[in-house]
């Protein structure tokens, strides 16, 4: 991850910011649609229509939707280059079910790094084997291989270390 651009401001300011950024890295602009519909899509295209947009739909929750970029962290797969210093602050802050504020950076930094990290057949770039389980599914593959057991539990968020650990 080498900067974060985010930013608060009208759909023509986000929209250059975007642009920017993809023409920058020559990336492709991964937007998520539950809330905005077409709308990303269709303001980043009037400023650029040769930017490429790649829609996606969450459909878990956030903090599902988070850990496999946070094993993926955990196992140095994922880094931070660069000031990304209230990026940072949600990471190492947000605890899941007790902040009642939406970590929206880290939410963009979900669904930017996935499609690298989870095989999907819309993006196919590459994606490296992680994938979202439920908790119990989680519980059953770590007793399986040994690794969990009775008493075991699989690292989570506490109210003093946030989702990316501090």
């Amino acid at each position: 991850v080498l900067e974060d651009y985010s930013l608060r401001g009208s759909p023509d300011e986000w929209a250059q910011q975007v642009v920017k950024a993809s023409r920058k890295y020559g990336a492709l602009v991964v937007a998520e649609v539950n809330q905005g519909g077409a709308l990303v899509r269709s303001v980043v295209n009037h400023v650029d229509p040769l930017v490429k947009v790649h829609d996606v739909s969450a459909r878990v929750g956030k903090a599902l939707r988070a850990e496999p970029l946070q094993l993926a962290a955990q196992r140095g797969r994922v880094a931070l280059v660069g000031e990304c210093g209230e990026l940072v602050e949600q990471m190492t802050s947000w605890v899941p079910g007790v902040d009642k504020k939406s970590p929206d950076r880290v939410d963009a930094l979900v669904h930017a790094c996935t499609p690298f990290l989870v095989p999907t057949k819309k993006l196919p770039l590459g994606g490296g084997g992680l994938s979202v389980q439920s908790p119990e599914k989680r519980r059953i593959a770590l007793v399986r291989a040994g690794v969990g057991g009775r008493g075991m539990r699989l690292p989570r968020a506490s109210a003093a270390r946030g989702l990316f650990g501090s």
